[in-house]
């Protein structure tokens, strides 16, 4: 989980990498979408439709690979998404 992350760099820089995944979820996302943090390291969307190009399994692949890019803030932290 997130903790390792937090223990090992400090919470300030946890929030700050939180921050930067969501905007990386956000930029993702369809127009239109709402992001909420439900919790710790979770993160909800929802989006009112999609384009019919574009399934819900191709959006949340797309949303996985950007989050799982490196950051460079933390660059040996390893980010997953699921």
């Amino acid at each position: 989980g997130f903790k390792s992350v937090n223990d090992t760099y400090g919470h300030r820089t946890g929030d700050e990498l939180l921050i930067m995944i969501a905007r990386r979820i956000e930029q993702a996302a369809p127009a239109g979408s709402t992001l909420a943090r439900i919790g710790g390291d979770e993160f909800v969307l929802f989006f009112p439709s999609l384009r019919s190009s574009l399934s819900p399994s191709t959006l949340a692949s797309n949303i996985i690979a950007k989050v799982a890019s490196p950051y460079r803030e933390v660059a040996s932290v390893r980010i997953g998404a699921s």
